[in-house]
């Protein structure tokens, strides 16, 4: 079965969007092994301080076998047909996926430069929580697609 991971800055506090993102991780369950793992938010006042304490928050729960996949603005856009190839590709030659996704402020260089993969959800920017659901979507549709359920329509 697969493992992914999911990192995020910040903890998913009762809202509709966690009812969402959890609702899409049960219809998963059968698919793969999905861990979520938070990060504390950093209280600094300092931008740049921040990001590089969310990074070293992040890099603790880095497993070193893992192919690390991270969302930027400046990433790589996928259409989700490809991306779905993009994760069999990847699952098929690493043993785990680990998405990254960073607080407010985005994430520290030190986490970019050792991205094996950026992606995007385009140039307009999101709430980082929400971007949790659409990757969490952008997954589901991934292995609907795999599998051949009828989900995703071209």
């Amino acid at each position: 079965m697969a493992r992914l991971n999911i990192i995020s800055v910040g903890k998913f506090k009762n809202s509709p969007l966690k009812v969402v993102f959890d609702d899409y991780k049960k219809q998963l369950k059968s698919s793969l092994d999905l861990i979520e793992l938070d990060v504390k938010t950093s209280l600094s006042e300092d931008k740049e301080v921040r990001k590089i304490k969310e990074g070293e928050a992040i890099l603790e729960k880095i497993s070193k076998d893992t192919f690390i996949v991270i969302l930027d603005e400046r990433g790589k856009e996928f259409k989700s047909i490809h991306f779905a190839s993009e994760i069999e590709k990847i699952l098929n030659n690493n043993s785990s996926i680990t998405f990254v996704i960073g607080g407010a402020d985005g994430l520290c260089d030190k986490i970019k430069d050792m991205a094996n993969l950026k992606i995007s959800f385009g140039i307009m920017t999101w709430p980082h929580m929400m971007v949790r659901v659409m990757l969490i979507e952008q997954i589901f549709r991934a292995f609907s697609i795999l599998n051949n359920h009828p989900y995703h329509r071209e």
